[in-house]
C-alpha cells in the first residue's frame, strides 16, 4: 500500500531530509526483557543495517549491543529505572555506572514522579546532578511522562531538570503497562518546545508509528524520536520517493 501525504507542509520536508538524516533522527527501541540473546542480537544487527541514531534497549543486553554496533553509526542507549523510576536516585547512578562499563553511549532515565507530582524540588534536581555525574559526560535524557502531568507539573519538571543540564527532556516511556497511558501528540511537542526553548534538546516517544507524525514531530523541532517502528517508518519513507 502507497503512504499517502496529505500535508504540503510535510511533503516540502521529505525534500529536505534523506533517508541517513531520518534514520539518525530515530532511537529505535526494544525494550522487551523476554528476548533469547540470539533473537537480540537480530534486533541489532537490522538496526545497524538502517543507521538509527541509537538502540534504546534494558541493561542486560548492553554488552552485546555495544558488540555489534562497534565502528557504526548507530550508538547503544540504555533505559535507566525503566520503566516507573521508582528506585532511589543512588541506585539509579549505580545502574548507570554498570551501563556505562558494559558499553552505553547515551542514557535514558526514568525521572522520580513522585516528586514531580509533589513538586519536590530539591529531590528531583539532586537526582538529575547524580544521574548527569554518573554518566561521566554522555548524553542524558529525562523520561517525565507528560500524559500523567499537568501543564504546571511539567514546567516544573522542565525547568527543574533543565538545572542539571540534562541533554534531553523526553515525553514518555511509552510503556504498555499503563492502562491510561495515551499516545504522545504534537501538542506535547509545542508545548516542550515552548517551555525549554534552545535550552536542551526534545525527545518525543509514544505511539510514533508512520511518516507523516514523524516528520511534522522534526518539523516542530524535536531532536529525537523513540519507537519501535523505525523500521516501518523508514520503509514508508523509501515508499513515498519510489512513487514520486
Amino acid at each position: 500500500m502507497v503512504v499517502s501525504l496529505l500535508d504540503p507542509d510535510i511533503k516540502n520536508i521529505m525534500k529536505k531530509i534523506s533517508e541517513f538524516q531520518l534514520a539518525q533522527s530515530i532511537d529505535q527501541t526494544n525494550l522487551n526483557p523476554l528476548l533469547s540473546y540470539e533473537e537480540f542480537r537480530k534486533f541489532i544487527q537490522e538496526s545497524r543495517k538502517l543507521d538509527f541514531a541509537s538502540v534504546a534497549i534494558l541493561p542486560m543486553y548492553t554488552k552485546i549491543a555495544k558488540e555489534i554496533l562497534q565502528g557504526s553509526n548507530t550508538k547503544v542507549d540504555v533505559a535507566i529505572s525503566y520503566p516507573f523510576g521508582s528506585v532511589p536516585a543512588w541506585l539509579k547512578a549505580k545502574e548507570i555506572e554498570f551501563a556505562i562499563r558494559d558499553g552505553a553511549d547515551e542514557i535514558d532515565y526514568v525521572v522520580n514522579i513522585a516528586a514531580v507530582k509533589s513538586l519536590d524540588y530539591k529531590t528531583l534536581l539532586e537526582e538529575a546532578r547524580m544521574i548527569v555525574s554518573a554518566s561521566e559526560g554522555k548524553t542524558v535524557k529525562a523520561i517525565i511522562e507528560m500524559w500523567n502531568l499537568t501543564k504546571d507539573e511539567i514546567r516544573f519538571t522542565c525547568e527543574t531538570i533543565l538545572e542539571s543540564n540534562v541533554a534531553f527532556i523526553k515525553s514518555s516511556t511509552a510503556y504498555k503497562g499503563y492502562t491510561n497511558m495515551r499516545a504522545s501528540t504534537v501538542e506535547d511537542a509545542l508545548l516542550l518546545k515552548k517551555i525549554v526553548g534552545d535550552r536542551t534538546k526534545i525527545k518525543i516517544a509514544g505511539g510514533i508509528k508512520d511518516i507523516n507524525l514523524t516528520l511534522e514531530l522534526l518539523s516542530l523541532g524535536v531532536n529525537r524520536i523513540g519507537t519501535s517502528s523505525g523500521v516501518q517508518i523508514l520503509s514508508q519513507f523509501q515508499e513515498i520517493h519510489q512513487n514520486g
